[in-house]
């Protein structure tokens, strides 16, 4: 996925001492790389955007959580007052999932 937005080198995500990536959005990679990432977020026009990942890879970070246990947290909170529609669920690492499948990462 990460090839595919225009980036000529890896990121590099943060570990702790024994190996562990931090769950934390922390993510470490060049200003000409950043550059590029938000050019590409805010390009307008595109009338069919590129797949980055197979449909069945995509439906199944859509739906990995659990809407029940994800109603009412302090996170659906925060989903409903920033964007004013209340988000499905949480999945892997996407904090919110919502109706349309759009998903969100803070």
């Amino acid at each position: 996925m990460y090839g595919q937005v225009g980036n000529a080198v890896d990121a590099l995500i943060n570990l702790t001492p024994d190996g562990a990536a931090l769950p934390l959005g922390l993510i470490s990679t060049s200003l000409r790389i950043l550059l590029v990432m938000l050019c590409n977020l805010l390009r307008v026009g595109i009338k069919q955007p590129t797949a980055v990942s197979p449909p069945d890879v995509l439906k199944r970070l859509q739906t990995g959580g659990s809407p029940d246990a994800f109603k009412d947290s302090e996170k659906w909170n925060s989903g409903v007052k920033t964007f004013g529609e209340e988000p499905l669920l949480n999945s892997l690492q996407w904090d919110m999932v919502f109706d349309d499948g759009a998903m969100f990462k803070n």
